[in-house]
């Protein structure tokens, strides 16, 4: 979400209203298949050939919805260079079927994330799925403009 969304200055703020909407893991939608996403990027060859055998990998992980939020944010942006660089690091290194342990250990793993966020922020990635928590805190710290 804070990939396409550029004028996200407060990850408090955006962490709250983002798990207040989508509190489950983005993959909870179903994973979607390769032919799907085939079909999806059928209309947009350039694209299809840009993405390598990873980032289609990746595609088909995440579940329908995702997978078009990201072709949708890649047909907006031209300027990618890499799109298959590109999937693969909006969705993280995480794998859909992979847990973390506890959310406080998805927050030791970013200090300096969790350190900007607010008490009400901080209860929210508390209440949520580990992985999405991580997913989240992810999208914050490769973002280099956000300020709270």
């Amino acid at each position: 979400d804070l990939i396409v969304k550029a004028d996200v200055r407060n990850p408090s703020a955006f962490i709250s209203s983002t798990l207040a909407q989508n509190p489950a893991l983005r993959t909870s939608t179903g994973v979607g298949s390769a032919e799907s996403i085939q079909e999806l990027l059928r209309p947009h060859p350039d694209l299809q050939k840009a993405l390598d055998e990873g980032a289609m990998k990746r595609l088909a992980e995440v579940g329908l919805q995702r997978a078009t939020e990201l072709i949708d944010e890649l047909l907006k942006r031209p300027d990618v260079r890499n799109p298959s660089a590109f999937v693969v690091h909006a969705l993280g290194r995480t794998n859909a079927g992979t847990n973390a342990a506890s959310v406080e250990d998805v927050l030791q793993a970013f200090p300096t994330v969790a350190a900007r966020l607010d008490d009400r922020a901080q209860m929210r990635v508390r209440d949520s799925d580990p992985v999405r928590a991580k997913e989240i805190l992810q999208e914050i710290l490769n973002r280099e403009d956000l300020q709270n």
